[in-house]
C-alpha cells in the first residue's frame, strides 16, 4: 500500500515517531478495509470557500434545491449529524474538523480540534465540570457514588466556540488543503482492498 509513503516512513506505521497525515491514515484504515475518501482542494487559498462549501455539503446533503447553506440558515441553531469527523492536511499539519456553523451574515466557520493548540486551563476546567465523578461514600456497604455534574449553563459555550472556530482568513493562510472523510460503507472486498494500494484523491477546485 502507498509505495512512496511506505518508503519514508521505512515501511512501519504502527509506532513510528514521524508525523503522519491524511494520506497515511487513508492507506492505515483502507488496509484495514474501511473505505475512505481522499478529497484534493488545489487552489483553496485563493478561494477558501470552496472548503467550507464541501464541508457544509458532507454534513448536511444539499435538497433537490438550494445548497447546505441555506438549508442550515432555515433549521434550528444546533443540528446533529450522523458523519464521523473529516480529518483536514496541509503542509505539515492536520487537524479534526467535527462541525461547521454560520454566524448571523451567514459566513461559514469550521469547528476544528487542534492537537497542535493548547485549551485554556479555565475552558478545560468548565469542560471537566460537566461531566460526572465517582465520591466515595463515609458507608462501606454504600461504596462509590455518582457525583452530580455541574449545571450545563453555567459554561460559556462563546468561549468554547472560539477556541475552535477556524473562519475563511485563517483558512487563507494556506494555499492548498485535503481531507480524508469516512464513507459509512460496508467494509471493502480483497479486490477493492487490492485497487487502494495506490492512493488516488477526487480534486475539487
Amino acid at each position: 500500500f502507498d509505495l512512496v509513503g511506505a518508503e519514508q516512513l521505512k515501511r512501519r506505521l504502527v509506532g513510528t515517531r514521524k508525523w503522519i497525515g491524511a494520506a497515511e491514515l487513508y492507506t492505515a484504515f483502507t488496509h484495514r478495509g474501511i473505505p475512505a475518501r481522499l478529497i484534493d482542494f488545489p487552489q483553496s487559498g485563493n478561494d477558501p470557500e470552496v472548503v467550507t462549501r464541501w464541508v457544509a455539503n458532507y454534513f448536511f446533503p444539499p435538497r433537490a434545491t438550494g445548497n447546505a447553506f441555506t438549508a442550515l440558515s432555515s433549521v434550528s441553531p444546533i443540528v446533529q449529524t450522523d458523519k464521523p469527523p473529516l480529518i483536514l492536511q496541509h503542509q505539515g499539519h492536520s487537524r479534526t474538523i467535527v462541525g461547521i456553523e454560520l454566524n448571523r451574515m451567514g459566513v461559514p466557520n469550521l469547528l476544528i480540534f487542534d492537537p497542535g493548540r493548547k485549551i485554556p486551563d479555565s475552558l478545560r476546567a468548565q469542560a471537566l465540570s460537566t461531566l460526572p465523578t465517582m465520591q466515595p461514600t463515609s458507608s462501606k456497604s454504600e461504596g462509590n457514588k455518582l457525583k452530580r455534574p455541574q449545571n450545563h449553563e453555567d459554561v460559556d459555550y462563546m468561549s468554547v466556540l472560539r477556541v475552535f472556530r477556524v473562519n475563511l482568513n485563517n483558512l487563507r493562510k494556506r494555499d492548498k488543503y485535503q481531507i480524508l472523510a469516512f464513507t459509512l460503507e460496508p467494509p471493502l472486498s480483497n479486490e477493492e482492498r487490492s485497487a487502494r494500494k495506490i492512493v488516488h484523491s477526487e480534486k475539487v477546485v
